[in-house]
């Protein structure tokens, strides 16, 4: 809905959450002004990345619609106008090999970075601290790391991966042994079945608070021979935001809390 993007449409829903006393649910202020609760929603993001708006976290009542089910308030300190918030910029694109096969003239037309040679750059580029979470790690990860071990040797490194990868990620530790690594993993039995409740599906490597590279590959053989993979190399504040989120993942796998 077009109008839910309007400034006037902000303004409305602002002047709203004021009517319920300062902090309402998106179904509310959807029933208010008449529209569906997805487009508050979307809007109430929109604010809140402004400044103008926060989500009472303890207030969830569905933790699977977070957004949907919070109430959100207007913020002590509201911003005199309306403005947009960038938290980082794209600086690169990346492809797999199998895109780069099958397309090739239409990706280096384009420009685009090779996954392989790019990871391995901004990998072999850490200075400080090298993250990785990603479900599904091969022999490619130890590939890479192999390339500057010496340079990561005096660097940290973290990987929070699935427990299926431990026999590609566990060797490494004879080649890189500072490297510390954490299983997301957690199976429930029910009955007389394991049920997986926990694993990690993010695809992410972060470099040095600096460098952020996301996208839909796993560093296994089926990226370099089968599946068609991107990815795309963020800078800006949101590297520091993604980097966070990890370790506050880290310390939750590690402790429990």
């Amino acid at each position: 809905m077009s109008q839910a993007l309007t400034s006037d449409f902000q303004k409305r829903l602002i002047e709203a959450i004021k009517e319920f006393g300062g902090c309402a649910y998106p179904g509310e202020l959807a029933v208010r002004l008449k529209v569906d609760a997805g487009s508050v929603a979307l809007v109430l993001r929109q604010l809140a990345a402004q400044g103008l708006v926060y989500r009472l976290e303890e207030s969830v009542l569905d933790f699977t619609k977070p957004l949907l089910t919070s109430k959100w308030c207007i913020a002590e300190q509201q911003k005199a106008q309306v403005s947009s918030e960038v938290i980082g910029e794209v600086v690169d694109l990346i492809v797999n090999p199998k895109l780069y096969r099958d397309l090739g003239s239409y990706v280096q037309r384009m420009g685009f970075s090779g996954s392989f040679d790019a990871l391995k750059g901004y990998v072999c580029s850490s200075e400080i601290a090298l993250k990785v979470m990603m479900p599904y790690i091969g022999d490619l990860l130890g590939v890479m790391l192999s390339e500057c071990v010496e340079r990561l040797s005096r660097v940290e490194v973290k990987v929070i991966t699935e427990v299926n990868s431990a026999s590609s990620v566990e060797p490494i530790r004879g080649l890189l042994p500072n490297i510390k690594v954490i299983y997301a993993t957690q199976y429930n039995q029910a009955g007389s079945k394991s049920v997986k409740v926990r694993g990690v599906h993010a695809k992410l490597i972060l470099v040095d608070r600096r460098i952020a590279v996301v996208g839909t590959f796993n560093l296994t053989k089926y990226h370099l021979y089968t599946n068609y993979d991107i990815g795309v190399v963020l800078r800006g504040a949101v590297v520091g935001y993604l980097d966070e989120l990890f370790e506050a993942v880290w310390n939750f796998l590690a402790t429990g809390t």
